[in-house]
């Protein structure tokens, strides 16, 4: 058995894999097991049969990222060893104190606001959904906090690295 820590959107899921023979595989999916078949049919393309449904994904690897396609749906995934895991998790213990500045990853629409001014949030709490390339994507807090300031509202358009909330610590 071989155990990977995926960071998925910004969370760490736990996959856990055992070969059974050729091309199948027991895999464990934050602990729910599944059956992978897995054929190659291009340099960048495999046919995946999960638990006796099948899918076409087409993968990338970019900068140490692994980007997936598939139902038509993209994903992109850090596949994280030990030392990585343990680093990542330092800086983010040491990120925990101050305030958080959410900026967009890239150029969007604002879909909903789940949060205005003087809200206390935890880590982890949803802040928004903005549109980007026609999908939805759920943007989170990093920290617990006090929202400072909301710079966004829902129909907007904002530009890549565009300020959306200010989270300030609680004291």
């Amino acid at each position: 058995m071989k155990r990977f820590v995926a960071l998925i959107d910004g969370r760490e899921r736990t996959i856990e894999f055992t070969p059974l023979n050729e091309g199948r595989f027991q895999v464990a999916f934050d602990g729910q097991m599944h059956v992978v078949e897995v054929r190659s049919f291009s340099a960048d393309s495999l046919s995946v049969l999960v638990d006796r449904r099948s899918c076409d994904i087409v993968y990338a690897f970019q900068s140490g990222r692994l980007e997936l396609h598939f139902r038509h749906h993209d994903f992109e995934l850090e596949i994280l060893d030990e030392r990585k895991l343990r680093t990542r998790r330092l800086r983010a213990q040491w990120e925990q104190s101050g305030p958080e500045a959410v900026k967009s990853a890239m150029p969007g629409k604002i879909v909903r606001v789940h949060v205005k001014a003087g809200d206390r949030i935890a880590p982890r709490s949803p802040l928004l959904i903005i549109e980007a390339m026609k999908m939805e994507n759920e943007i989170f807090s990093r920290k617990g906090g006090i929202v400072r300031a909301v710079h966004i509202a829902p129909g907007q358009a904002v530009e890549s690295d565009a300020l959306l909330v200010e989270i300030a610590p609680c004291d």
